[in-house]
């Protein structure tokens, strides 16, 4: 968001049109993208590590569904800014044209060099289950590799670095590993057990629509790292086979991240870059249209859900 928002600015800017239908857009897309591969969105790497799932299982299973409802995105958002998403094309193409995309690139060489190594840890992301190596081990050599390559100064980069946020994260996990010592995980484990009495698509529903509706209103991170340790009591309570669940998880994380701008970091990145060009959401508008997208998304899940994994 923090690349492709002032992007959208510059070119709505030059076309004379609202950025804010394609800006809500980009955010809403972000979070469904998000869903459909292991290093998306923060909570499918969190359920990828625990649950043993590779950037490959995400990809055959997440990715089309995903997919489906980005194809579906425009027409949704279209239904609540027809008005503004009304231009003259041939004016427009006539901006476009006078466009010089190569006045925006500073540094062609280090360009290179960073698409290249993009690709070579993306590749490697597809085979690391194969290769033995975690996640975060490849993520973490691409950045080292690039920061090689570029011959930019290690220390500046490291400034850039969101230590509070890292260190912010590493507390939550020993809280949440503190809360499962003391037993409150299994009770909340056993609880969910009960009310569907171990049945797997009850299990799946309830963990997908109650992900969707709580990360509308808190981060989806935070509720990910709580809900890991009660899936996995579920599995060790239960025989069924727990990837749908955790398939459930991470839709609903993911998804629930478009109720309002609160609910994921793409949102306020989206709704601050907006503001600091005077263009203000408030609470309301984005909740205005992000439930609805949010809601049709839970529902075109558990669809989805139940034809290929419960029927």
């Amino acid at each position: 968001m923090i690349l492709i928002v002032p992007i959208t600015l510059a070119i709505c800017e030059n076309l004379e049109i609202s950025p804010v239908p394609l800006v809500l857009s980009e955010i809403f897309a972000s979070n469904i993208g998000g869903a459909a591969t292991l290093i998306g969105d923060p909570p499918n790497i969190i359920i990828g590590s625990a649950a043993h799932l590779s950037f490959m299982d995400f990809i055959t299973n997440l990715a089309p569904f995903a997919l489906i409802l980005l194809i579906l995105l425009p027409f949704f958002v279209g239904l609540f800014y027809k008005k503004e998403m009304t231009q003259n094309v041939k004016e427009a193409w006539e901006r476009v044209e006078k466009f010089d995309e190569k006045k925006a690139i500073e540094d062609p060489v280090l360009l290179k060099k960073s698409l290249m190594v993009f690709l070579i840890t993306i590749s490697v992301f597809i085979f690391h289950h194969n290769l033995g190596l975690e996640a975060a081990t490849v993520a973490l050599a691409g950045a080292t590799l690039l920061l090689l390559v570029s011959n930019i100064d290690p220390a500046e980069t490291f400034l850039e670095v969101e230590w509070s946020t890292l260190f912010f994260f590493v507390g939550l996990f020993v809280v949440i590993a503190g809360v499962e010592k003391v037993g409150i995980i299994q009770w909340l484990s056993s609880k969910i057990i009960a009310l569907t009495r171990g049945n797997l698509t009850l299990t799946s529903m309830v963990i997908l629509w109650v992900s969707g509706i709580t990360c509308s209103f808190i981060n989806n991170i935070s509720y990910t790292i709580s809900m890991v340790p009660v899936i996995q009591n579920i599995g060790a309570a239960t025989t069924f086979n727990l990837n749908p669940v955790w398939w459930a998880l991470s839709l609903g994380a993911c998804l629930g991240g478009n109720g309002t701008f609160i609910a994921a970091a793409a949102n306020l990145v989206g709704v601050n870059i907006l503001k600091r060009q005077g263009r203000i959401i408030t609470f309301k508008d984005f909740f205005r249209i992000g439930l609805p997208i949010m809601l049709i998304s839970i529902v075109l899940s558990s669809v989805y859900l139940f034809l290929r994994y419960l029927l």
